[in-house]
């Protein structure tokens, strides 16, 4: 009996695969969407998403493998999704974002997460409820305005980590997730221009902090931040080399013609749900390239572990985004 229930399970599963093949190969990528707050989105579907969709790959930076048990999830419902990015206000953006709601939880778990232009909505073990569909995807949106706005400005960081209070090494990279600048700031997002559901508990992952409408000021300086992209510096070509490393590998930035010599450069690695890993300052320049080495090391000295990283690297003129991947 035992063995004719694993067989059913099988059958059932791959049944659900070949369904989910036949419309992800005549399905289009993703269905457009253009909201009043000025985000553009493409809503992936759970039926769209397979772990071998090439949409999914690029976009996540993995293959993200998917867990093999569909009709045990409850994926996000997509209406809700698209109400939660709607319901967005008091702000106007020109962001376009890819949001997956997966239909099964990665094989290696975790909760939903977030890259510098994608969402990734991870079901549940049962029916979620609105306002909770409502929360993570406005929190997750925050990332990614965060990415789009903040990321590419150092000086809008500093300003922001000095008016929240919280520029010390209390808030460091490796501690407690809702003691990250990160998870801070994408929270502030949330409470301050998200819709009524997202915002329905009135309160802040980290209840030790004043709610951001608590804070003179905040309000006005993010959405300065969120409706201004004029000022920051000019997209520059980039590389990482070796890539995929182990472990070390040097970014470099190609530089304009004319650019003096001693150019001096601000280098980030992120991980894939955007934390930071590593800071660097200083670099190499000459024949029109500025280059930075990294380790493979966190801030902390630890050796990070394999996988798919997300580069920042700025002057006060140029600013380059890029990946390099680290096997061990």
């Amino acid at each position: 009996m035992a063995r004719r229930g694993q067989l059913t399970r099988i059958v059932r599963y791959f049944a659900v695969l070949v369904a989910l093949s036949l419309f992800a190969a005549t399905s289009s990528a993703g269905e457009e969407l253009s909201f009043a707050n000025g985000i553009r989105a493409w809503i992936h579907a759970p039926e769209e998403i397979l772990w071998s969709d090439p949409a999914l790959k690029d976009a996540a930076g993995g293959p993200y493998q998917l867990q093999d048990d569909p009709e045990n999830w409850y994926p996000f419902a997509r209406d809700e999704v698209v109400s939660a990015l709607s319901a967005m206000r008091g702000f106007r953006t020109d962001v376009a974002v890819d949001v997956y709601i997966l239909p099964t939880a990665p094989v290696d778990g975790g909760r939903s997460w977030s890259t510098r232009d994608a969402i990734f909505l991870v079901p549940g073990f049962g029916p979620v409820a609105p306002e909770t569909v409502a929360y993570i995807t406005t929190h997750e949106m925050g990332h990614v305005l965060t990415w789009a706005h903040i990321d590419a400005y150092p000086d809008r960081w500093a300003d922001y980590l000095e008016l929240r209070g919280i520029a010390d090494d209390k808030y460091a990279t490796g501690g407690e997730h809702a003691w990250l600048p990160r998870e801070i700031l994408a929270e502030d997002l949330r409470f301050l221009f998200g819709g009524g559901l997202a915002t329905i508990t009135g309160s802040i992952e980290n209840h030790d902090l004043l709610t951001p409408d608590q804070v003179p000021g905040l309000r006005e300086l993010l959405v300065d931040y969120l409706e201004d992209r004029t000022s920051g510096p000019a997209m520059a070509r980039s590389c990482a080399f070796p890539n995929p490393c182990n472990p070390r590998t040097t970014i470099r930035m190609n530089l304009p013609a004319g650019t003096p010599g001693d150019v001096q450069a601000d280098l980030r690695i992120y991980d894939i749900r955007g934390s930071l890993i590593r800071r660097l300052t200083g670099g190499q320049s000459g024949q029109g390239v500025v280059e930075i080495p990294w380790d493979g090391l966190d801030n902390h000295g630890g050796a990070v572990a394999s996988g798919r990283y997300l580069y920042v690297m700025k002057t006060p003129e140029l600013m380059a985004r890029g990946a390099v991947t680290l096997v061990r």
